[in-house]
């Protein structure tokens, strides 16, 4: 019988040959059946209840047992008596269970607007992100495309699947609000006269651009905010 060699990319095989296949890995892996070229180390050996696997999954993807139904990834078993141990369905170390999760299934989603107010939304996970922005849309009454939703420091992609992206986090996400081109305006807003306001005087701005906006009696406060009467609000923008 010939030596053992580790295959690699320069081996020529031969008619006859036999190839022996082994794992690096003790542990099997998982991966979602909406996004199967993600894999994931589950961190459970081929002897545990189909019970542990569910639940630490479960933990992982913040849903319910029932919104999820594991299955062989080669001969396409369910592994449904969660009492048996994965191995008992003829599963081997370094093999992969693919873990189908109902379409229908929710998570309730916190969201931190720019301004600090907090949302929270019953979103599909297995939904895009663009869908969550929606929602945001029907709320805010923004745009979807002045939106940005964060996750630590990442901006989420419109159509990345929601349960990818937040995986086992149950922490909020951040959504900041941009502009993408000029900021167009009813001209019946402004004060009649753009070149004043009433804390900063207009030979200060140092060449900005100063826009006022006519608030008079807009409020019950009787124009008492305004510190001076007949006067307007004004917002300042720096060249």
């Amino acid at each position: 019988m010939p030596d053992k060699e580790i295959l690699s990319s320069d081996v020529e095989l031969v008619n006859s040959s036999t190839i022996s296949l082994s794992s690096k890995s003790q542990h099997l892996f998982w991966r979602k059946t909406s996004s199967a070229d993600e894999v994931h180390d589950s961190q459970i050996l081929p002897s545990t209840i189909v019970e542990t696997l569910v639940d630490a999954l479960t933990q992982k993807l913040g849903l319910v047992s029932s919104y999820v139904q594991l299955s062989h990834c080669v001969s396409h078993m369910k592994l449904v008596d969660k009492y048996r141990t994965l191995s008992s369905y003829g599963l081997e170390a370094g093999q992969i269970i693919d873990v189908a999760i109902d379409p229908t299934a929710t998570r309730i989603i916190c969201i931190v607007l720019s301004s600090g107010k907090i949302l929270e939304f019953d979103v599909v996970i297995e939904s895009r992100m663009r869908e969550l922005k929606k929602m945001i849309q029907d709320y805010t009454g923004i745009d979807i495309s002045y939106q940005v939703i964060l996750k630590d420091d990442r901006a989420l992609v419109d159509d990345e699947i929601i349960s990818d992206c937040l995986g086992d986090s149950n922490g909020p996400l951040n959504v900041n609000f941009v502009l993408n081109g000029s900021l167009i305006l009813d001209p019946s807003i402004f004060a009649s006269n753009f070149n004043y306001n009433h804390t900063i005087p207009y030979d200060e701005l140092h060449g900005g651009k100063q826009i006022v906006f006519n608030v008079q009696s807009r409020y019950e406060t009787k124009d008492c905010w305004l510190g001076i009467i007949g006067t307007a609000a004004g917002v300042l923008f720096e060249n």
